[in-house]
């Protein structure tokens, strides 16, 4: 017999302490009433920093409060839920390559001393866990549930302060159509798929004195922005430590971007940044090699040594800054109940190159320039982009379907039937178009009369709103059709309605339906 709290608790309390500084009275906390608060604990600034590769150092990282909260009687339908309220990260550019690498293994060594309740069972067929409890593990490391409330990240280099404030952020598993959904990864499709819901971003642009004080703060660059991100893993096996693929999307309804005089020169000197971390010439990874070799040290009781630490942290160095993104799916479960890991050949077998792919997308983003002038401030607005997240297209065509006899004066022509519809904008029951979004767009309309014995007069306008832009004018007495076609380009808002209708009847006029003689159109030529 074995409980299961036995196996659950090292695993989820282990996966924490990974992370963050436990005190050692932590671990003898109870997972089973189904709920554990810890408060006032410090990030293991050295672990994230290895975990995300970066030449980037913590200066500081605590957390107010963590939650922890165990479902227990439907662990293999609900996800254990971490909630973190306040957390604060404070960052800036690693000065040198080698900045916190002596202290590393001593750190890890103490932190190993101090937890040896999660040691990893090793001997004695007994104390694995059975098959199912196996893949109840899995279950559980997949769908962990992350929430934060008021998460505050600020970067300092020199007299740049960049903040970046969250409300509220949760990142939870998902299904195909990427509703929320308690997943298990098993043959054929190996895909873990997570939903991340940013509300209420604002990031800050200052700048600070020698002694670190901001005098002045400027507006935000962006301010209370809503951010859905969706991360897609894919695995070539159930026991995979890394995923093969990894793509990673994020989606922004309104993006508005402020920049004003003063934070123009910093912004600029954090693009440099960005592209010199791009192109590598900030890693200190390469300078990094051979210097682990010299300090390494081997734990007791336990199943990595430095070695092997080392050897990854070089395999991430040559691969790149861009691998940063897929080691944030952690190694949960311990090495040894890995299937396929116990030869320590196969163990330090460097994984193929994983395939990355990050994807930025927005429906409304515009960037504003604030210009501080002589006597005022202008605003200049000097970017404005519209991307159509469902209906990139938007375009009809229509037709008379049976000819219209001696049409009445001022009255609306219906093409009743619709040859092109793309957006279901144009309703073939009444002929009116309603514009769905703010826009350019293009109309056109042509109409064949069928001849008559004697003179007659068919005049045809398009109207927006009631107002009359276009016409055509068909007059004659001729035995010959007349045809009169008028096109036009129109600025519209949502809700606009365009139409065609009937002017300066005189005489006997049919207006011929059917095989295309007489037609109504229209497209979308560019959102505004």
């Amino acid at each position: 017999m074995f409980k299961l709290e036995s196996y659950i608790s090292p695993l989820l309390m282990g996966y924490v302490d990974k992370y963050v500084k436990l005190r050692p009275e932590d671990f003898q906390l109870s997972l089973w009433g189904g709920d554990v608060v810890l408060n006032n604990l410090d990030l293991r600034l050295d672990v994230i920093e290895k975990a995300i590769h970066l030449p980037i150092v913590f200066k500081s990282g605590h957390i107010h409060e963590l939650r922890i909260h165990v479902p227990w009687t439907k662990l293999g339908s609900e996800p254990v839920v971490i909630t973190i309220n306040t957390i604060e990260c404070i960052l800036k550019l690693r000065e040198s390559p080698y900045e916190g690498s002596s202290k590393g293994p001593k750190s890890d060594l103490r932190r190993s001393k101090s937890r040896p309740s999660l040691k990893p069972r090793k001997q004695g067929e007994e104390d694995l866990p059975p098959g199912y409890l196996q893949s109840l593990m899995n279950k559980i490391a997949n769908n962990v549930s992350i929430i934060i409330n008021n998460l505050i990240v600020k970067f300092v280099e020199d007299d740049i302060v960049l903040s970046l404030n969250i409300k509220s952020a949760e990142v939870y598993s998902a299904d195909e159509k990427w509703d929320r959904d308690f997943i298990e990864l098993s043959p054929p499709e190996l895909v873990l798929r997570k939903s991340i819901n940013l509300c209420d971003l604002t990031v800050c642009l200052d700048k600070c004195d020698q002694s670190g004080k901001i005098e002045h703060y400027q507006d935000p660059l962006i301010y209370r922005c809503s951010v859905t991100g969706r991360l897609y893993a894919k695995y070539d096996s159930v026991n995979a430590k890394r995923a093969s693929v990894t793509k990673f999307d994020l989606f922004c309804e309104h993006l508005d971007v402020s920049l004003t005089d003063t934070q123009l020169p910093m912004f600029e000197r954090l693009i440099e940044l960005c592209m010199a971390l791009y192109y590598g010439t900030l890693d200190p990874a390469k300078k990094d090699e051979g210097h682990d070799s010299t300090s390494t040290v081997y734990e007791e009781d336990s199943t990595i040594t430095m070695e092997d630490e080392s050897d990854t942290s070089s395999e991430l160095g040559q691969q790149g800054w861009s691998q940063w993104m897929w080691s944030y799916v952690p190694q949960i479960l311990p090495e040894n109940e890995e299937e396929g890991e116990t030869d320590e050949t196969t163990a330090r077998k460097k994984p193929q190159p994983p395939t990355l792919s990050i994807g930025m997308y927005g429906h409304k983003i515009s960037v504003m320039f604030k210009v501080r002038g002589l006597w005022d401030i202008k605003y200049l607005s000097c970017l404005r982009f519209i991307y159509l997240s469902e209906k990139k297209i938007l375009a009809f065509v229509a037709e008379v379907s049976n000819n219209i006899v001696n049409p009445a004066n001022n009255v609306h022509i219906v093409f009743d039937h619709s040859i092109l519809n793309i957006g279901n904008n144009y309703n073939s029951r009444n002929g009116v178009f309603v514009a769905p979004i703010p826009g350019l767009y293009h109309f056109a309309v042509e109409i064949t009369a069928l001849p008559q014995s004697t003179g007659h007069v068919l005049h045809v306008r398009i109207m927006k709103n009631n107002e009359p832009v276009a016409v055509t004018f068909m007059d004659g007495n001729t035995n010959l059709f007349l045809r009169g076609t008028a096109s036009v380009v129109l600025q519209l808002n949502t809700g606009d309605d365009v139409w065609c209708k009937t002017e300066s009847i005189w005489g006997s006029n049919i207006i011929n339906g059917g095989s295309t003689l007489s037609t109504f159109s229209g497209f979308l030529i560019q959102a505004v």
